[in-house]
């Protein structure tokens, strides 16, 4: 038996593929344009909302900023990401 959780993406795995993808990014990310990279990539596909409730999860923990409609990491994230593993 299966219920509608498992069909939902695991929130960890998409903050971390958010996070992948914005920090790749040369510039400021449009909200548009990362919940359609996340929803038509090889990172999901993620719903709006899957990407909406990350995003907002990062901003709140201090590894993305927002400005507006458009969000860009922070200088601790983008050095994690950079660190050898």
């Amino acid at each position: 038996m299966t219920n509608a959780r498992d069909d939902e993406p695991d929130e960890n795995a998409v903050e971390a593929d958010i996070l992948s993808f914005i920090i790749d990014q040369p510039s400021l990310t449009s909200l548009d344009e990362l919940r359609r990279e996340m929803s038509h990539s090889s990172y999901g596909p993620y719903i709006v909302d899957d990407v909406d409730r990350a995003t907002r999860d990062l901003v709140h923990a201090g590894l993305l900023h927002r400005l507006g409609d458009f969000v860009f990491a922070t200088r601790a994230a983008a050095r994690y990401q950079r660190l050898p593993r």
